[in-house]
């Protein structure tokens, strides 16, 4: 919920939800009064959003008095999470997070390629690929 879905995170976003069986809701824009009413309204399991709008929803003045219970998983991506927002974030809104800036890299290094093309990028193991695709 709430990135574009022209942007690789806006896919990713849908891909999750569907893969969650979860409701897939988009926002015209960003507004954390109607992000939150949203969470409520439509018992939203899976959101994606940038550090900068995590923090602005916990700073909503009824952040507190809001039943976000639905919420199975917050992606975040696209910019550094600051560790104290991400600690605040676990506190006062239990429930799991995953930083998913990299995730086409991750899908594609565990999967059976050894390297994204045109680019080399740390495997798992700490090494570096740029061999050929393998079959």
């Amino acid at each position: 919920m709430n990135v574009p879905i022209y942007h690789i995170a806006g896919i990713n976003t849908a891909i999750i939800a569907l893969h969650m069986a979860e409701k897939l809701v988009y926002l015209a824009q960003f507004e954390p009064s109607l992000f939150l009413d949203t969470i409520e309204k439509e018992a939203i399991g899976y959101v994606y959003v940038v550090p900068a709008m995590l923090q602005t929803i916990l700073d909503y003045p009824d952040f507190s008095r809001r039943n976000l219970s639905s919420l199975k998983l917050v992606g975040y991506g696209a910019s550094p999470m600051p560790l104290d927002l991400l600690l605040r974030a676990k506190r006062e809104l239990p429930t799991d997070y995953a930083n998913s800036s990299a995730w086409i890299r991750t899908v594609i290094s565990t999967s059976r390629w050894r390297r994204w093309p045109s680019s080399a990028f740390p495997m798992p193991t700490g090494e570096k690929s740029s061999r050929p695709l393998s079959s």
